[in-house]
């Protein structure tokens, strides 16, 4: 999953595409959350494993002003750690609330 926060309501997507190339346009995209929040989580479900990815992720306000983060690169894990350990861990870095 991918998360950030805003400073005021948003909504929330995430462009995406293999590999790395600064400044194009990503040619994929998640569906729009058109739910306005300050706190935005995205799950992407379609990462190939052992991938190398650049991401954007980009926020709209009530009034229409576009927000978007800078380019990121992640390598997906690979085919044999467990998804489910990996969202838990990964929201246990984000949130510090959840324990094994």
């Amino acid at each position: 999953f991918i998360s950030w926060q805003t400073d005021e309501p948003a909504t929330s997507q995430v462009f995406y595409d293999v590999g790395v190339v600064r400044g194009r346009t990503l040619s994929k995209q998640t569906p729009k959350d058109e739910n306005y929040t300050t706190n935005h989580i995205v799950v992407v479900s379609d990462f190939l494993p052992g991938t190398l990815y650049q991401l954007r992720a980009e926020s709209l306000d009530r009034t229409g002003n576009k927000s978007q983060s800078e380019d990121y690169t992640i390598i997906t894990p690979k085919k044999d750690e467990n998804i489910i350990d990996i969202i838990v861990t990964q929201f246990q870095d984000a949130f510090g609330f959840l324990k094994r």
